[in-house]
């Protein structure tokens, strides 16, 4: 109970909040090739887990068959890509391990529900970690961004102050320079 409980608390609050936030902040565009590209990396644990039986030393790929999921979720979508992909993996695993399929599958049903329940909770700290890590990176990038601009605009107003003052040393030299002349033709 305690485990169905926070993997409620792990996924769904982090995938409201951010779908929200999401939606307030940005425009929401569909791209179909993300779409699809989404699409087949979500086939890869629907295929390895489809199997029946596996040889023993097959479980720990088949476990770690929706990392590439993850990951690209986590990259294109940030927070609210990480918590729909666990969302998706999750239905995925409870449907294949009901169909008595899977690496999750043992011989008692409380040991795989257990078992699901722990990769999935695990797999949601880590992918919650790593979106943490992700979204302070983009905000570094972003803040990063910021100051090259005002650097940019600083360096712009200095060298404009710098021809400024250029041209007017210029006009005095110039100007200087022509009354001493006028003043030496008047007394010639």
């Amino acid at each position: 109970l305690a485990l169905a409980q926070a993997l409620s608390y792990v996924l769904l609050a982090p995938a409201i909040v951010g779908h929200v936030l999401a939606r307030r902040h940005r425009g929401y565009r569909f791209n179909w090739r993300a779409k699809l590209f989404g699409a087949l990396l979500f086939a890869v644990p629907c295929a390895a887990w489809s199997l029946r039986s596996s040889p023993d030393y097959l479980v720990p790929l088949q476990m770690l068959a929706a990392a590439p999921f993850f990951v690209w979720a986590l990259l294109r979508y940030g927070l609210v890509g990480a918590c729909y992909s666990i969302l998706a993996v999750a239905m995925l695993a409870f449907a294949v391990s009901a169909a008595d399929r899977g690496p999750f599958v043992h011989g008692d049903t409380r040991l795989t529900i257990i078992g699901l329940q722990l990769m999935l909770l695990w797999g949601s700290l880590a992918m919650l970690y790593l979106s943490v890590m992700v979204e302070q990176r983009r905000t570094d990038h972003a803040g990063f961004e910021g100051a090259n601009h005002r650097l940019s605009l600083l360096a712009g107003n200095l060298i404009h102050a710098q021809e400024m003052e250029r041209s007017r040393i210029a006009r005095d030299l110039h100007d200087d320079i022509n009354q001493s002349v006028a003043s030496i033709s008047i007394k010639l």
